[in-house]
């Protein structure tokens, strides 16, 4: 599945076609919907005795919101200004899921290693010298 910005969002339909039985009986074609599909949960391949949930593909192209995104001076003369050397922390909250954001402040790149968090909830620390 290739998603770009025009992909419609919602579940994502699969149409399986072509394919043939093994007394070589041609079968119907296949045209139903991720939850269709699949069982409602399904065995891990590893250990049957292990049941995940079944998650349906779900196209989502609307960018995340930010509902917070707050910097604070952890050294600077208060928490509002950051002098020479400071260290300063930026807060991201959106409004779903992301992956780990890059960030930069004042043309410095904060370390992946010091963007932690997850979800919807990030947290940057970054020393500026």
């Amino acid at each position: 599945l290739s998603v770009t910005a025009s992909t419609p969002e919602g579940p994502v339909t699969l149409l399986v076609g072509g394919m043939v039985a093994r007394d070589g009986a041609k079968l119907p074609t296949v045209n139903e919907t991720y939850t269709n599909v699949w069982p409602s949960v399904i065995a891990d391949p590893v250990d049957p005795d292990v049941f995940t949930p079944n998650a349906p593909v779900i196209v989502d192209v609307t960018p995340p919101v930010f509902e917070t995104l707050a910097a604070v001076a952890l050294t600077g003369p208060d928490d509002k200004k950051c002098a020479t050397c400071c260290a300063l922390r930026v807060s991201i909250k959106t409004n779903e899921p992301t992956r780990r954001p890059s960030v930069t402040v004042a043309g410095v790149a904060v370390a992946a290693a010091d963007v932690v968090g997850g979800e919807q909830v990030w947290t940057a620390s970054v020393e500026m010298c």
